[in-house]
């Protein structure tokens, strides 16, 4: 698999990271179960689809994308041993490559995020 062709893929085929942190929540959030935090826009009474942040662990990695304003700041944190080392503010094309890197690696050992992998990959989110 060509992640530097899939990161493009997605990113090109999403009108906007909004969109893309949309996907990304419906398919992983399947796929890695509670290692998948999603907080999406509105109030107690009022659920709206527009996600606020994203945030996945995989390994001993958090990825988590946070909505500002009309920007969307994306990080990757390093934990050893459940001790976070260090926090990265990363692009979103290194972010989604990442992700996708670490995805990967889970995917070899792991059916469900084998298959939101090939939903990402394939567009499985339309």
């Amino acid at each position: 698999m060509d992640l530097e062709l899939a990161t493009t893929a997605l990113l090109a085929d999403t009108h906007d990271l909004r969109n893309l942190l949309k996907m990304l929540a419906r398919q992983l959030s399947g796929a890695l179960g509670d290692r998948v935090r999603v907080e999406r826009e509105g109030g107690r009474f009022r659920r709206s689809e527009e996600v606020r942040s994203l945030k996945v662990r995989i390994g001993g990695d958090e990825f988590a994308a946070e909505v500002r304003d009309a920007a969307v700041e994306t990080t990757v944190g390093h934990e050893s041993g459940g001790i976070r080392i260090r926090t990265e503010k990363v692009p979103a094309d290194a972010w989604l490559a990442r992700l996708l890197a670490e995805l990967r690696k889970e995917a070899e050992s792991n059916q469900a995020a084998r298959l939101a992998m090939e939903n990402l990959l394939m567009g499985g989110w339309q």
